[in-house]
């Protein structure tokens, strides 16, 4: 079974309220004429996990992977990502075996993870695909966003 999870680290929006004054107007004329804040829409991510199986003829079978969906041994995933805003992506891999393991950025070559706004990117690669070994169990990918980097694993 393979199940996902997303989350959104760091993804803060200003909150800006207005002053009143006490007659229930919005304040000064001098306060009118300032200019608004503007507020950032909150951080999103739009994520699927492709699955992709050999079949007996040789053939290859794809499938959008989705909470609860079934892969097998030796079956071939990819995440898609895309995000609203610029920001980091880290995915991670919790194994059947119960090893966790950062597979974007990929740490052992130089992979920034950085997304730029509404750009749809592939992990590994649109032609590359991550694969599951033959242990059977349950495999969880996590997905996390920030706008500023950080070390998921520093010691890994």
């Amino acid at each position: 079974m393979c199940r996902y999870e997303t989350r959104c680290c760091r993804a803060t929006g200003c909150r800006f309220s207005s002053t009143r004054s006490a007659n229930g107007g919005a304040g000064s004329s001098a306060e009118k004429d300032l200019p608004q804040p503007v507020v950032a829409a909150p951080l999103t991510l739009s994520m699927n996990i492709i699955g992709q199986r050999k079949e007996a003829d040789g053939s290859y079978t794809e499938v959008l992977v989705s909470e609860g969906s079934a892969l097998r041994s030796y079956d071939n995933f990819q995440v898609h990502l895309e995000t609203n805003r610029p920001a980091y992506v880290y995915i991670l891999l919790y194994d059947s075996q119960g090893s966790a393991s950062q597979i974007f950025p990929d740490p052992k070559i130089d992979q920034q993870g950085f997304l730029e706004q509404g750009r749809k990117v592939v992990v590994p690669a649109r032609d590359l695909w991550f694969w599951l070994d033959e242990h059977t169990g349950t495999e969880t990918i996590y997905v996390l966003t920030s706008e500023n980097p950080c070390q998921i694993f520093r010691d890994c």
